[in-house]
């Protein structure tokens, strides 16, 4: 499979500034080429047909839950410069350590893919303590 020159500064972006926490320890992420699909709507469009897989929106990005697969999916709203993109994370084991592979497929501009690989950090860490938060007050959603 060839890779276009967005999904090529993806994987490069991934790779040089991705570590994800799970639990209190850091672990190492790993980096995959390809997200398994062709085209981010091949992949949305895939995903919620599948009666295994929870869907749900929040904060205007349309989430995959894949419990089979073990992997979580990002879909960018149609309001973000990097739409449409897809972020894809699974989480395996490795010599007894936890690691998170993550693969991305942008099909916007490269400047709007560069921002969104800047931002994804960020946004994985505010989505980690709104879920911490409503856990802690007992709540769900």
């Amino acid at each position: 499979m060839k890779l276009s020159a967005n999904q090529k500064r993806l994987g490069a972006a991934f790779a040089g500034c991705f570590f994800i926490a799970v639990s209190a320890s850091a672990q190492e992420v790993e980096l995959a080429s390809s997200i398994g699909y062709e085209s981010v709507a091949a992949a949305l469009a895939a995903l919620k047909a599948r009666s295994d897989v929870k869907m749900a929106v929040h904060n205007g990005w349309t989430l995959a839950s894949d419990a089979a697969e073990k992997a979580l999916w990002s879909f960018t709203p149609p309001t973000h410069p990097a739409y449409p993109a897809a972020v894809k994370r699974t989480v395996f084991e490795r010599n007894g350590r936890a690691l998170i592979d993550v693969s991305a497929l942008c099909e916007a501009s490269n400047p709007a893919c560069d921002e969104l690989i800047a931002e994804f950090p960020e946004l994985r860490q505010k989505n980690i303590d709104e879920a911490r938060a409503r856990s802690a007050a007992g709540t769900t959603h």
